[in-house]
């Protein structure tokens, strides 16, 4: 045989005319079985080396058929379907989504007639660089698994997604010390949501009325000084420094009307009371603000993302049994044997196309047991001792060590609350005792049949209840899924985190501008660059690093890959167990 030539940047050899074979021919590795291939290339070397290019996925303008090589709708289908058993369901939903950005721009052209110049069209500014980076890898994915294109020409396409910035403006894996919120802020988060179109906790009920409608508050009397602040409370540095404490007026007073109108409905003419229905909106949208509340301080508690949030069911926190003794002990805290347990084994998420998915939690397992403190660590920074150690010169009797912080009564917690410590057990307590365990859907139930019901509730559902025949956000799991997703006939569904967004965001930028500080990697942000809800993820693990929780303790909860990873992220800012009197910063 006539010695062959390599085509540069190729798999194939092109060899000259013989006198047994009058043209050029190509000899190839068929990209499907990988079976070695020959062809004619034409009269000419060019011609040849040109055809053999082709023939290996080389993309050559002007050449290429629609029988040799498919369209990009094509390859797009090609690729999903070939990858879908290893996929969740979720991630193929997301795939399928950016897999449409291509087909709606280059459907019927074929794949050798697609440049990185016309990937580079896909505009992803608006997305993070690590979902620019992951678009590279789906181009990268998508491409390569079409026949007539090599492994570096679908590199080459993927170069073509617009990185934002530099390589220097890669992620960094340490969290930078500005994104993380103070911890006077944090404490104003939950403040705020809770004293919204309500009497808050930390309201004086003998002094203070509110205009249910509107949600503005009148105080009879003050025990503020000129600037809103708390008169006898412990100083603040923050306010030696010029800056409002969580329990000054302007968060004790809530969002302003304007802010709250706007999660107001309009009442159909046919109401014959109005009034009355405005009112029970009113009530309403004050428990949501509570919920967003909750939700805050779980986050902050617990380190929980907002998908975990979302994801909560009563379930995650009581055991049939234990919702059993709290009720025969009329759900009185100092008598329940409650330590702040709950299981993180689900999370709420809304795909690309608008449905809410309930999968597993992200991380290297996807279940973990998380243990919350009753009370979040003073907001005053420069405060002294451990939180047992300063709440007990605050109620002496939890100088007693084998006491539970979460055994304090709701007298104890708001006397606490005031002095800094944000009770989280009161929190919750309120709301599985008042909002779930006497939800209108459960209370009429019989005593075992209403058990059992109590533990499917959600804790943060949607504002709309889900009724029969009425179409509701859908949700969906992999076909392996075997927790339940009903939803108690009369209650919400889970809700998706852009609804839930809406409301929690105005509390945090009402505090970022009563305090001026804004979140870092948020600075050069299209929209809003306030703070969000992961923020308190990273409040969550560096506090209980200041405060000595053992590193893989730290990492187990967080569902971090191990303490190394915990320590790369944080470390700059070891008891395994959790003791019968629960969690303790």
């Amino acid at each position: 045989m006539a010695r062959g030539f390599p085509v540069s940047g190729t798999p194939a050899k092109i060899y000259e005319p013989t006198e047994s074979y009058k043209s050029w021919r190509i000899v190839y590795p068929d990209r499907v079985t990988g079976k070695r291939r020959t062809t004619s290339g034409g009269s000419t070397r060019d011609g040849a080396e040109t055809r053999a290019r082709v023939l290996c996925g080389e993309y050559v303008p002007g050449h290429g058929s629609k029988d040799e090589q498919p369209t990009v709708s094509e390859a797009v289908a090609n690729w999903l379907a070939a990858n879908r058993s290893e996929w969740s369901s979720r991630t193929y939903d997301q795939y399928f989504y950016f897999g449409k950005k291509l087909t709606d721009r280059f459907g019927d052209r074929l794949v050798t007639h697609i440049s990185p110049a016309d990937i580079g069209k896909i505009d992803l500014s608006a997305q993070s660089r690590g979902q620019q980076q992951k678009a590279r890898s789906l181009v990268r994915g998508i491409f390569g698994h079409a026949l007539p294109i090599t492994a570096e020409r679908a590199d080459a396409l993927a170069k073509g997604i617009v990185l934002s910035g530099t390589a220097g403006g890669k992620r960094n894996p340490r969290v930078d010390t500005n994104d993380i919120p103070r911890s006077p802020l944090v404490a104003a988060f939950i403040i705020t949501a809770y004293h919204t179109l309500q009497v808050g906790p930390l309201d004086d009920p003998a002094a203070t009325s509110i205009d249910r409608l509107t949600g503005v508050k009148t105080r009879e009397k003050s025990d503020r000084n000129e600037q809103g602040q708390r008169i006898g409370s412990a100083t603040l540095a923050t306010e030696q420094q010029g800056e409002p404490a969580p329990d000054d007026l302007c968060f004790l007073d809530g969002l302003s009307p304007e802010e709250t109108g706007k999660h107001r409905r309009g009442i159909p003419k046919h109401y014959g009371n109005p009034e009355a229905r405005r009112l029970a909106e009113a009530d309403e949208l004050a428990g949501r603000y509570r919920q967003v509340g909750l939700a805050t301080a779980l986050g902050a508690g617990g380190g929980l993302r907002i998908g975990e949030v979302l994801g909560l069911r009563v379930r995650h926190f009581l055991s049939s049994e234990q919702i059993l003794h709290i009720d025969q002990n009329d759900w009185d805290r100092t008598r329940s044997n409650y330590r702040g347990v709950v299981q993180v084994s689900e999370q709420a998420s809304q795909a690309s196309r608008g449905a809410i998915w309930v999968t597993g939690t992200k991380g290297a397992s996807k279940s973990r047991t998380v243990h919350l403190p009753a009370f979040l660590p003073n907001w005053n920074s420069q405060a002294n001792g451990s939180t047992r150690e300063q709440i007990a010169g605050i109620v002496p009797r939890f100088a007693d060590a084998d006491l539970s912080l979460w055994q304090a009564t709701d007298e104890e917690s708001i006397e606490l609350w005031h002095h800094g410590f944000t009770p989280l057990a009161y929190l919750l307590w309120d709301r599985l005792w008042d909002d779930l365990w006497h939800h209108p859907a459960i209370s009429s139930l019989s005593r075992r049949k209403r058990v059992s019901e109590f533990r499917e509730l959600l804790i943060f559902p949607t504002r709309n209840r889900v009724r029969p025949g009425r179409e509701m956000q859908p949700v969906q799991t992999d076909p392996a899924w075997n927790d339940s997703i009903r939803i108690v006939p009369g209650t919400g569904s889970y809700q998706a985190q852009s609804n839930y967004a809406r409301i929690t965001n105005p509390v945090y930028d009402h505090v970022e501008e009563q305090f001026g500080s804004s979140p870092r990697h948020r600075t050069n942000a299209k929209g809003r660059r306030g703070w969000t809800h992961h923020g308190l993820r990273h409040w969550a693990v560096s506090t209980r690093l200041k405060a000595g929780v053992p590193q893989p303790l730290i990492a187990k909860e967080m569902g971090h890959k191990n303490a190394s990873f915990t320590m790369e992220r944080y470390g700059h800012v070891l008891d395994e167990g959790i003791g019968p009197k629960g969690f303790e910063y």
